[in-house]
């Protein structure tokens, strides 16, 4: 609006010089004067006019950057959620993986174990073998030192 002001000051100050000057028509001052009147005015609502024309087309403009912007946030939000969901998705197949991994090496831990287990028990076997026949040799010796006729025992 202030716009309009000053154009419409404008004009009614350029139609005013205008019919102070004196000219050799036969137009009197008034008949100038309401000339240049009538000039600012349709001048005036050519602006208005032209500057309704411009809100028009800045609204128009508004509208279709807030439609791109919504279309862009909904685009990088169907993004972020697809990208989210491929990580949870890898990342849930890799901890599949590694359980798989973990049980398996317990599966390996175990059967170390048993097979160590069953070493000890093998060894204890032979050690408790071993020390009867020491026992028993030692027994013999102690006989035959003895004189005994029956060595066994």
């Amino acid at each position: 609006m202030k716009t309009m002001t000053k154009l419409f000051a404008v004009m009614l100050c350029a139609a005013a010089l205008a019919a102070c000057q004196k000219e050799d028509s036969a137009q009197s001052a008034g008949e100038q004067l309401d000339s240049a009147i009538e000039k600012a005015k349709a001048t005036a609502e050519e602006a208005g006019s032209a500057m309704g024309d411009a809100a028009d087309s800045a609204g128009d403009a508004i509208s279709d950057a807030a439609d791109a912007t919504a279309d862009a946030a909904s685009d990088a939000y169907d993004a972020t959620a697809a990208a989210a969901s491929d990580a949870y998705d890898a990342t849930k197949e890799k901890a599949d993986e590694m359980m798989g991994d973990a049980s398996d090496a317990m599966d390996d831990a175990a059967d170390s174990v048993s097979d160590a287990m069953d070493d000890a028990s093998d060894k204890a076997e032979d050690m408790a073998e071993d020390a009867g026949n020491a026992i028993e040799d030692a027994c013999e010796e102690v006989k035959e030192g003895a004189g005994a006729e029956d060595t066994d025992c």
